[in-house]
C-alpha cells in the first residue's frame, strides 16, 4: 500500500526539504511524523491554523485555547523542535521555558521533545551537524536542552524563576481541575503567572520576546478565563470543538464521540471544556435529571398566555416567544404550549385572537415595554375579542430574573408537555448557552405571575389540545401575508 508521505518525502533532497521546514506545519505532518505517527498523523486544517499561529514572528503576546484532546501541547513539541533548528541555522540565540502546573507534566513534555530531537532520521538528513547522542549537547537533563544558540527549559508552578531570563515564555495548562474550583488556589495562579513576568527578556521595539499562553478554561474564574474574556493585548486563537455546525477536528473525531463525552462529562464541563463556552454549575437553570411532564391538566387551574414580544430596536430580540401555561391548586405551572415566531405587531395580534380560540386563556400577559404599550393601544382601540394585560419586571436584571427558574425545576414545580417543547427545551438545558433568551425569559414571567387557582375555579369545559392544533397554528402562519388590512395595521407601530 503506497504511502503519500513517503512517496512525497524521497521526492525531496535534503535541501529542499529544510525549506519546506520554513513551515511549522509540514515539518509537524512530514518530518516529526516519522517520529512520532499517533502524535502526528491526523493533522488537518485546525492544526495547519494553530501551527500558522504559532509561527508568527510579528506576534509578541499569543492566548492559544482549543478543545480537549485537540493535541494543542503535542503541537507545542513541533514548536520547540522548530524553534531549535532554526535557532541553530540563523546563530540567532533563543532561550525557551516551557511552563506548566505540575512537576510530573513539566518533565513528561521535554522527555517527549528530547526524543524527537534523537530519534528524527529526517532532521539528521537535512543537517548532518545535528548532534546524534544526549553527550553532543551542552546540557542534556530532564529539565534543560542546551546546544549552541538554543536554550530550552521545562518549569513547574513549583519551580522558582529567579536569574532565570528568556526570550520565549510558553505557559501550558497552568489552570487544572485541582487549582480551579478553589478561590484561594485560583489566586495563587494568577499571582505567579504576573511575577513570572520579570523573567521574560521582552523589547517591543526591537520585536524580541514572546510569551505564549497556551490552555482550556475549567471555571469562569479561572486563569484563561481572564485571559480570553479581559486581556485585550494579546492575539487570540481559540478553536472549540464545532463551529456553525462543522467539526474542526473531523480527522480525528465524530459527532458521536462528543455526544458520548458530553454524556458522560455533563453538559457545565462540556461547555466550558469543548465549545469553549465558561459556564459555572451555578449558571445552570436546568438539569436534564430535573425535567418532569404531566400526566394530565388539572381540573381546576388558571390557564395564562405570557408572550414576549419581539422588539423594535437594535438590541432586542427579534424573535417573539410566546407560551400558554396553568397554574393548579397548589401553584404548580404546566407548560402546555411554547413557540418561536417571527412575526410583525399586526400578525402578533392575529396570533394571540388564535391562541385565545384554541386554549381559552383567563389571562394574556406580555412583557410591559414600549413597543407592547402601543400593541396594547391598538388591541384596545381595535379588537374587541381580545384583552392584554402587560407585566412589568421591575427593573430587575434579566439574569437574575431567569435565575429565578432554578429553584422551580429543581423542586418539581413546572411540568413539561409531554407531547415535547422543542422551541424551549433546549434552550433551557443549554442556558446560558443560547443566542436568544426570550422564551426562557417568558417562562420567567410565569414564575412572577404565578398563582394558585382556587378550589371552586373549574373548568367545565375542556378544550382539546392536540397535535392538529400545531398544524393548524403553522398554516395560519403561512397565510399571514394574503391579509389586506396587513398594511394598514403596521402603519399604528
Amino acid at each position: 500500500m503506497k504511502n503519500p508521505v513517503v512517496d512525497l518525502l524521497r521526492a525531496l533532497t535534503p535541501g529542499n526539504l529544510l525549506e519546506e521546514c520554513r513551515s511549522l506545519f509540514f515539518l509537524c505532518k512530514f518530518v516529526l511524523s516519522e517520529v512520532w505517527l499517533d502524535k502526528f498523523n491526523n493533522m488537518g486544517v485546525m492544526h495547519r491554523i494553530l501551527c500558522d499561529y504559532l509561527e508568527r514572528p510579528d506576534l509578541q503576546r499569543k492566548i492559544l485555547t482549543c478543545f480537549r484532546g485537540s493535541y494543542k501541547t503535542t503541537m507545542l513539541m513541533g514548536y520547540i523542535v522548530w524553534l531549535m533548528i532554526w535557532s541553530i541555522i540563523n546563530k540567532k540565540p533563543v532561550s525557551v521555558v516551557y511552563n506548566t502546573a505540575s512537576k510530573d507534566n513539566a518533565e513528561a513534555f521535554n522527555l517527549d521533545v528530547r526524543n524527537m530531537i534523537l530519534e528524527s532520521k529526517l532532521i539528521k538528513l537535512m543537517l548532518p551537524w545535528w548532534p546524534t547522542k544526549a553527550a553532543d549537547f551542552d546540557k542534556w537533563s530532564k529539565w534543560k536542552v542546551q546546544y549552541k544558540w538554543f536554550r530550552f527549559d521545562v518549569a513547574s508552578l513549583d519551580t522558582r524563576q529567579v536569574s532565570r531570563h528568556y526570550t520565549v515564555i510558553i505557559n501550558d495548562d497552568l489552570v487544572n481541575d485541582d487549582n480551579a474550583f478553589s478561590e484561594t488556589e485560583r489566586e495563587k495562579i494568577k499571582r505567579k503567572w504576573k511575577y513570572q513576568k520579570s523573567i521574560l527578556t521582552k523589547y517591543k521595539k526591537l520585536k524580541v520576546g514572546m510569551e505564549l499562553e497556551v490552555g482550556t478554561p475549567y471555571h469562569k474564574h479561572d486563569l484563561m478565563a481572564e485571559l480570553l474574556l479581559k486581556k485585550s493585548t494579546y492575539v487570540k486563537c481559540i478553536i472549540p470543538y464545532e463551529i456553525d455546525g462543522e467539526l474542526t477536528f473531523p480527522e480525528m473525531y465524530t459527532w458521536e464521540d462528543f455526544e458520548e463525552i458530553l454524556e458522560d462529562q455533563g453538559p457545565t464541563i462540556f461547555s466550558t471544556q469543548y465549545k469553549l463556552v465558561l459556564l459555572d454549575e451555578q449558571d445552570v437553570i436546568c438539569k436534564e435529571e430535573w425535567l418532569q411532564s404531566y400526566e394530565s391538566l388539572p381540573r381546576n387551574r388558571i390557564r395564562v398566555i405570557m408572550v414576549d414580544p419581539a422588539g423594535t430596536e437594535k438590541e432586542k430580540s427579534s424573535v417573539t416567544a410566546i407560551m400558554v401555561a396553568d397554574f393548579d391548586e397548589t401553584g404548580n405551572i404546566d407548560i402546555i404550549y411554547a413557540k418561536k415566531l417571527k412575526v410583525t405587531p399586526f400578525k402578533l395580534i392575529k396570533v394571540l385572537q388564535k391562541l385565545k380560540k384554541a386554549f381559552d386563556p383567563d389571562h394574556v400577559c406580555m412583557e410591559l415595554e414600549k413597543y407592547s404599550i402601543t400593541i396594547k393601544s391598538t388591541v384596545d382601540h381595535f379588537v374587541e375579542d381580545l384583552d392584554i394585560e402587560l407585566v412589568s419586571h421591575g427593573n430587575k436584571p434579566k439574569p437574575k430574573r431567569i435565575a429565578v427558574l432554578q429553584q422551580w425545576y429543581e423542586t418539581g414545580r413546572i411540568f413539561h408537555n409531554p407531547r415535547g417543547l422543542p422551541d424551549y427545551t433546549p434552550d433551557l438545558l443549554d442556558y446560558p448557552d443560547v443566542k436568544d433568551t426570550g422564551i426562557i425569559e417568558v417562562a420567567a414571567y410565569l414564575t412572577q405571575i404565578h398563582e394558585k387557582a382556587p378550589s371552586k375555579y373549574r373548568r367545565e369545559y375542556e378544550p382539546e389540545v392536540s397535535s392538529g392544533f400545531d398544524k393548524e397554528f403553522d398554516e395560519f402562519l403561512k397565510l399571514q401575508g394574503n391579509f389586506k388590512e396587513e398594511e394598514f395595521y403596521d402603519a399604528y407601530f
